[in-house]
């Protein structure tokens, strides 16, 4: 529908915009998503401040020093790329990096939390996490990864966990 919408506003001369929540450019279903939606069409994407950048920032982390993670469905993987996410989490704490994880309904923080301490990482390794980023009713907890394993959080939660320096 969204297509047929556009391809009549193009006959008429129009341009059309699309407004998109989440992180497009992090997340590869959102763009995925534009991309195919809109194949054929000039697409132009004008982000605005990302959940994965307020997250950084909040922590007081560069991007540089930190692997992101995505737990947002990805339409052409039915789910098996649960593995490898978790797999890059564990590789990217090994190389050093701190985690930015964007937790969705598929993997909330404390299954994040639990998943990570069932591959030994140190319980009382740092974490913060971010409910409803930017929202008028974000909330930031600060605690352990042990502490994080135990809580309930919303599923619109970016979860940072903290590399212990050298």
């Amino acid at each position: 529908m969204p297509k047929l919408a556009a391809l009549e506003a193009q006959k008429n001369g129009d341009t059309v915009v699309v407004l998109k929540t989440g992180d497009p450019l992090v997340a590869p279903a959102g763009l995925d998503g534009i991309t195919s939606t809109f194949n054929g069409f000039e697409v132009e994407i004008i982000p605005g401040i990302s959940s994965v950048q307020l997250a950084a920032a909040k922590a007081g982390i560069s991007l540089y020093d930190a692997a992101i993670i995505t737990y947002h469905p990805l339409p052409h993987d039915g789910g098996k790329d649960l593995r490898k996410k978790r797999r890059r989490m564990l590789d990217a704490l090994s190389w050093g990096l701190h985690l930015i994880v964007l937790t969705g309904v598929r993997q909330m923080p404390n299954a994040t939390a639990r998943c990570l301490l069932d591959r030994g990482i140190a319980p009382d390794s740092r974490v913060m996490v971010i409910e409803n980023p930017a929202c008028p009713d974000e909330k930031i907890t600060s605690c352990s990864l042990a502490d994080v394993s135990s809580q309930r959080f919303g599923w619109f939660s970016v979860m940072v966990v903290f590399n212990k320096p050298d």
